[in-house]
């Protein structure tokens, strides 16, 4: 069974806890990060799991182990700033094409060709990077770093 929402996820002194919140909740308030987190709106459950997919809850013992409290919203505070989010193969792929023309727009502003003095055109940049065999860029790495790669 599919979740309506989205994961995050944080594994922290040897256990695995679980949040679920709504769709782009958690990314929208991390690009914003002088803003309060407001709980009721991010998350779908206040709930803190173990395993979210199986439904087990995370036990108090393991938030006090992890956490050193077992105050849920802190741990849930704490889960959000830090955790990994799990996204969709959509959302991972919206990600990757907004990167990749990042990178054919800096190579664009940023290179000449030599014949002309004149930009590479944004066609011919594009041509040949669907072209090479094996390249995706890596929409976690800075574009500076992956244009001069």
């Amino acid at each position: 069974m599919t979740t309506p929402g989205q994961v995050v996820r944080l594994k922290r002194a040897g256990h695995v806890f679980e949040v679920l919140t709504n769709p782009g909740a958690v990314t929208a308030w991390r690009a914003k990060p002088d803003s309060p987190a407001d709980l009721n709106s991010m998350l779908i459950s206040p709930v803190i799991f173990a395993n979210q997919s199986k439904g087990l809850r995370a036990s108090s013992a393991a938030l006090i182990t992890a956490f050193e409290t077992d105050a849920n919203d802190e741990c849930i505070r704490l889960i959000l700033k830090t955790g990994e989010l799990q996204v969709s193969a959509s959302e991972r792929h919206d990600k990757v094409e907004l990167c990749k023309k990042q990178i054919i727009a800096a190579l664009h502003k940023g290179y000449i060709d030599p014949r002309t003095q004149l930009p590479h055109p944004l066609i011919r940049i594009e041509s040949a990077a669907s072209g090479v065999k094996g390249w995706k860029p890596d929409p976690e790495k800075p574009i500076p770093v992956q244009v001069r790669a």
